[in-house]
């Protein structure tokens, strides 16, 4: 299950699907479309000086290998017992460190 919103499940909610054998992936994982796209315009880090189209191809094509590679650290990091946002808010502090 993916969280579509800010926060859309409790941890106790996470921790009862687990249970049930749910994978829950949280949003902060995979709902950042338009943080990402607008972190990589402020910053410069996006093709600007292109064509809307492939700007906006990039944008798609970069926050989506970002989102994708970001899940399998998550999931890679789960272990016994441990939800997906557990092991994602374990990340946090690598990925901005």
């Amino acid at each position: 299950m993916v969280e579509g919103g800010n926060l859309a499940c409790a941890p106790a909610a996470h921790l009862a699907l687990a249970r049930r054998g749910i994978t829950v992936l949280p949003d902060f994982v995979v709902n950042v479309g338009g943080a990402a796209v607008t972190g990589m315009l402020l910053t410069g880090q996006a093709p600007v000086n292109t064509d809307a189209d492939r700007l906006v191809d990039w944008l798609y094509a970069e926050v989506g290998a970002r989102v994708r590679r970001n899940v399998v650290a998550v999931l890679d990091r789960c272990g016994d017992g441990m939800t997906p946002a557990q092991a994602a808010a374990e990340l946090v502090p690598v990925a901005i460190g």
